[in-house]
C-alpha cells in the first residue's frame, strides 16, 4: 500500500507525457493563412492556442465523433460557402460554434449548428416557431450564418474582424479589433486579441490535419426534396429507410408533416452505395428523369470496362467520345490518377479543377482522359437546377472546355447560375444580345393531405411568413442585399398524378381551367430555345419532339425553324397565349 502513491504518480506522469507529445505535433507557427488573410502569431498568442489544441485533442472519442460530423457536413457546408462568396475557412466557425451538433443550445440560449438566438435568427430569415425551427437546419442556417457574415464584412472590409463580430455582434467589435485591420490582407494578433478568434485559429490547426488521416464512416447525405406536406412516417415508408433516422438528422421538424410554406430539404443518411440508387428511384417515383443522361442525351456515355465485383479495378468509359474513367467513394486526384495509370497534371487540366491535387473528386462522376472540345454538340443549354448545374458540370456534361464556355458566355470567372439561364455553347454570345433567362415550367409538388394526393405549384422565395407571424424584411442599407419574404399560390396543372399510396388512400386529380391542350400544334423556336426547353414547355418528352420532327440531338436548332407538336398540354397566360420566354 505505501507503493501505491509513487505508482499513481507514475502513470499520472506517463499520460501526460503522451499529451504533451499529441499536443507538441501541432505547433502553432508563427503564421497562418485564415480566411484568405495572413495571421502573424505573437509568442504569448500563440501559448493560448497551443492550449486550445490540447483541449480539442484531450478526449479522442469527443474529436472523432465531431469528425464523423464533419465528414457528414463540411461538403454542404462548404459548397453553401462557396456559393455565397464566403472563404471555406469559416466551416470551422460552425464547428467552434456547436461541434455540427442540430440540437445544442448555448447558456444564452443560441441554438443550433451556427448558434443563433431566436431574434437574431428571425431577423435574418429563418421560421422558428413550434413546428419548425431552421437553427437546426444546416442548410438554412448556413445561409442565414452566410449573410449575417457577408453583411459585416462589407462594412468591416476583414474577414477576421467579421469572424470575431460573430461573438460580439457588429456594434461591439469595435472594442475588440485595431483600426489597421480594415481592409488588410496582412494582421497580427497577440494575447489581448478576443479568445474567439484564437479558438478558430486552433480549430482550423487541428480539424485541417485530422480530417486528413481520419477514416470516417461510409455514410453520406441524400438531400431529399419532394416533401411538401407529407408526414414524416409516409416518407420513411415511400424511401424504405428509418423514421427514427429521418427524426435523428433533422431535428429542425418537430411537426408530423414537412410544411409547404416554403422547400425544404429533408436529410436522408445512406451508405456511400446507396446514394446513387435513391436518386434514380426518387427520380422514378416522382415521373422525373436524370435530364443529364436522357432528356439532353448528355453526356453520352458507353461503359468500356466489364462490369466487375473487383472495387480495385479502374471503370473506364467513353464520354462523348472521349476516353473517361469512373471515379469512385474515396478517390482523391492522386489516386484516380494512379488507377488509370495517367499524368495527374494532364488529369487535372482535362478536367479544369481549379482546386489542383486539392480538388473533390465526385464519387460515380465520370472524369475525362482526354482533352475536352472547343465547341459543345449542341448550341445552347438552359440550366433547369442551378444547385446541380454549375458551369464546370456543364463544361463536363457537353464534354467543353471551362474557358471556351467562360468565353462564349462573356464571363470572366465560373459564377452561380440561375435557373432558365440560356449558356452559349459553340459560339460567342454577341455583346449586343443581352443574357436570356427563360421562364421554365414551375415544379409540381405531391401533397399528402386527408389521404389525398394532389399537384400544387408554389414559388420559392429566401424567406416565407409564418402561420400567425408577420413578415419581415431584412434591410441591411445596402442596395445589393435586400431580402422580402412573400408566397404566391399558383394556378393548378391538369397531370396525371403517380403517387406512392397505401391500400385506402386515394389518387385525386386536379383539372383546373388554365391548361390548354394542343395537338399538331406548330411551335416557331426562338433566341435562346432548346429541344429540351421545348418540351418542357409542352410538358412531353424530348424523344417525342425529336421522333415528331424526323430529328436528333444532332440537328441543330435555327430561330424561326418550325417544330410539330402532336400532342401536349401547356400553360396558358391570362391574355389567352402561350407563355414564352422572358429576359
Amino acid at each position: 500500500m505505501k507503493n501505491t502513491p509513487k505508482f499513481h504518480l507514475t502513470v499520472l506522469l506517463f499520460f501526460l507525457a503522451s499529451f504533451c507529445s499529441v499536443a507538441q505535433s501541432y505547433p502553432v507557427p508563427e503564421t497562418v493563412e485564415f480566411a484568405g488573410i495572413s495571421i502573424n502569431i505573437s509568442k504569448d498568442a500563440q501559448g493560448i492556442i497551443q492550449n486550445d489544441i490540447k483541449s480539442l485533442l484531450s478526449n479522442k472519442t469527443f474529436l472523432n465523433a465531431k469528425l464523423d460530423r464533419t465528414a457528414l457536413y463540411f461538403p454542404i457546408v462548404e459548397t453553401m460557402l462557396a456559393d455565397e462568396g464566403i472563404p471555406d475557412d469559416f466551416k470551422y466557425l460552425a464547428v467552434q460554434e456547436s461541434g455540427l451538433l442540430s440540437d445544442v443550445v448555448s447558456k444564452s440560449n443560441a441554438v443550433g449548428f451556427w448558434q443563433f438566438k431566436r431574434e437574431t435568427a428571425t431577423e435574418f430569415g429563418l421560421r422558428v416557431d413550434e413546428q419548425i425551427d431552421e437553427r437546426k437546419n444546416i442548410h438554412a442556417s448556413t445561409k442565414a450564418a452566410c449573410l449575417y457574415l457577408k453583411r459585416n464584412n462589407l462594412v468591416l472590409n476583414n474577414w477576421i474582424s467579421s469572424l470575431n463580430s460573430y461573438r460580439t455582434g457588429l456594434s461591439n467589435v469595435y472594442k475588440f479589433i485595431p483600426k489597421e485591420w480594415y481592409g488588410s490582407n496582412e494582421i497580427t494578433v497577440n494575447a489581448q486579441t478576443d479568445t474567439y478568434v484564437l479558438r478558430a485559429i486552433a480549430h482550423k490547426l487541428v480539424l485541417e490535419k485530422e480530417m486528413v488521416k481520419y477514416k470516417p464512416s461510409n455514410i453520406s447525405f441524400f438531400e431529399y426534396t419532394y416533401n411538401a406536406g407529407k408526414s414524416i412516417s409516409y416518407i420513411a415508408k415511400e424511401l424504405e429507410v428509418s423514421e427514427d433516422d429521418i427524426r435523428k438528422y433533422n431535428r429542425w421538424v418537430s411537426s408530423t408533416n414537412i410544411p409547404e410554406d416554403k422547400s425544404y430539404i429533408v436529410l436522408i443518411a445512406l451508405s456511400d452505395e446507396e446514394v446513387e440508387p435513391m436518386k434514380e428511384k426518387v427520380l422514378a417515383m416522382n415521373g422525373k428523369t436524370d435530364i443529364f443522361k436522357e432528356d439532353l442525351g448528355f453526356p453520352v456515355l458507353t461503359r468500356i470496362t466489364p462490369k466487375t465485383k473487383n472495387k480495385k479495378l479502374p471503370i473506364f468509359f467513353e464520354i462523348n467520345n472521349k476516353s473517361g474513367i469512373q471515379a469512385q467513394t474515396g478517390d482523391d486526384v492522386e489516386s484516380i490518377c494512379v488507377r488509370a495509370d495517367f499524368d495527374v497534371n494532364n488529369f487535372i487540366k482535362y478536367n479544369d479543377l481549379a482546386d489542383g491535387l486539392d480538388a473533390k473528386i465526385i464519387p460515380n462522376e465520370i472524369y475525362y482522359l482526354e482533352k475536352k472540345s472547343k465547341k459543345a454538340p449542341v448550341p445552347f443549354h438552359t440550366i433547369t437546377n442551378a444547385t446541380e448545374q454549375t458551369l464546370w458540370k456543364v463544361s463536363q456534361m457537353y464534354g467543353i472546355r471551362l474557358s471556351k464556355l467562360l468565353k462564349y458566355n462573356r464571363l470572366d470567372a465560373p459564377q452561380r447560375l440561375v435557373d432558365g439561364r440560356v449558356l452559349w455553347l459553340q459560339k460567342r454570345r454577341p455583346s449586343n444580345t443581352p443574357v436570356e433567362v427563360i421562364t421554365l415550367p414551375s415544379k409540381p409538388v405531391i401533397r399528402e393531405v386527408s389521404k389525398e394526393v394532389e399537384m400544387v405549384q408554389t414559388s420559392k422565395n429566401i424567406a416565407q411568413q409564418t402561420e400567425g407571424e408577420s413578415a419581415k424584411d431584412v434591410d441591411l442599407n445596402l442596395s445589393e442585399m435586400k431580402y422580402t419574404e412573400t408566397e404566391t399560390k399558383v394556378p393548378q396543372i391538369k397531370q396525371q398524378v403517380v403517387a406512392q399510396t397505401t391500400e385506402n388512400e386515394a389518387v385525386k386529380t386536379i383539372t383546373p381551367a388554365q391548361v390548354r391542350q394542343v395537338a399538331n400544334h406548330t411551335h416557331t423556336v426562338t433566341s435562346g430555345e432548346n429541344y429540351y426547353s421545348i418540351a418542357r414547355k409542352y410538358n412531353v418528352s424530348v424523344n417525342d419532339v425529336w421522333v415528331w420532327n424526323k430529328t436528333n440531338r444532332d440537328v441543330m436548332l435555327g430561330i424561326g425553324k418550325k417544330l410539330i407538336i402532336k400532342s401536349g398540354y401547356y400553360n396558358e397566360t391570362s391574355s389567352g397565349v402561350l407563355a414564352h420566354s422572358t429576359k
